[in-house]
């Protein structure tokens, strides 16, 4: 509507000035709101972004545990078999979240890694959790084919069509209520679940680390 008016009050006039600034301030707010929705939603996953779980994290006031979870051989499987088929490796764990204990949130933290917070949880309430979830996850098979998965044509002699068995390393880490301002940091939490996932993957993976 600003925009008619602005356009039957002819090029020069103070109204067609007034609307048309209207029009922009309208647009410029409209874009702003969609880029903040798309930084808390992932779209490979569907799943809240990391922005997100920031903003959940500072909602919990009790101790919570922060699980990091990572696809094992990433990289490879998307340099050999392409995009499409790392994302569909993404949303299918992204769908296994979903027999985590009710009270984890799952999001998507980068690339092939998502974090589950836990809240009112400490990080030995949850390893049964993480290890059927990790379970479940082995016990997968995904058909890969170059050519019908996004890769390169000349991937197909290279690599050859097969069922890939999925692993994924966790590392997770917990905030507490009576260990102090340090212990209570996001950034400190992050951090300790990483080194744990770390140390996951150095004795090869496949495994959930505290």
């Amino acid at each position: 509507m600003a925009l008619l008016f602005a356009l039957g009050g002819g090029p020069n006039s103070v109204e067609s000035t007034v609307y048309l600034t209207m029009v922009a301030l309208m647009l410029f707010v409209n874009l702003l709101e969609k880029s903040y929705a798309l930084s808390l939603h992932d779209e490979v996953t569907h799943l809240p972004a990391r922005r997100a779980m920031r903003r959940e994290i500072k909602s919990v006031e009790s101790s919570y545990a922060l699980a990091l979870v990572s696809v094992d051989h990433y990289k490879m499987l998307q340099d050999r078999y392409g995009r499409d088929a790392s994302d569909r490796i993404l949303r299918k764990i992204a769908g296994d979240f979903r027999r985590v204990g009710r009270h984890s949130r799952p999001f998507r933290y980068s690339g092939e890694s998502f974090t589950l917070v836990f809240a009112g949880k400490g990080r030995n309430e949850v390893i049964g959790d993480l290890e059927a979830l990790r379970a479940d996850i082995e016990d997968f098979r995904f058909p890969m084919s170059p050519n019908g998965m996004g890769g390169r044509k000349s991937d197909s002699t290279k690599y050859p069509a097969v069922r890939w068995s999925l692993t994924v390393t966790v590392g997770v880490a917990e905030r507490r209520e009576e260990g102090g301002w340090w212990s209570s940091r996001y950034g400190a939490i992050a951090r300790a679940a990483r080194g744990a996932l770390h140390r996951g993957r150095k004795v090869g993976g496949n495994t959930v680390f505290k």
